[in-house]
């Protein structure tokens, strides 16, 4: 790797990481944190690699801010949704293992 490419790559980088920062520290959005810094300095252009990371990331880091507002006993209540919602009665079970051996038996 030649030295300007080291440079590119390197700014390249950087940009990305103080991208990721600032939507971390602030709790911005991706769009939001790469216009704050696109208007400081205007030469950032982050690969479409990084970018998709940080696109990743920003819905992970939304989720953990959600959860870090909730209650406790909104978490609570959100996970019993959840979970309740997930779990098949025992009367579903056997009404779909009926349907599926009535297929079966043509």
């Amino acid at each position: 790797m030649t030295n300007i490419s080291y440079l590119v790559y390197l700014s390249v980088f950087s940009a990305a990481l103080v991208i990721a920062y600032i939507m971390e520290t602030f709790g911005v959005k991706y769009r939001d944190a790469f216009t704050y810094v696109q208007e400081r300095r205007f030469c950032i252009n982050p690969n479409a690699g990084f970018v998709h990371q940080l696109q990743e990331y920003e819905a992970i880091y939304l989720a953990k801010l959600t959860i870090q507002m909730m209650s406790p006993r909104q978490l609570e209540l959100s996970l019993s949704e959840t979970t309740g919602s997930l779990k098949r009665t025992h009367e579903e079970e056997e009404e779909e293992s009926s349907v599926q051996a009535a297929a079966q038996n043509g």
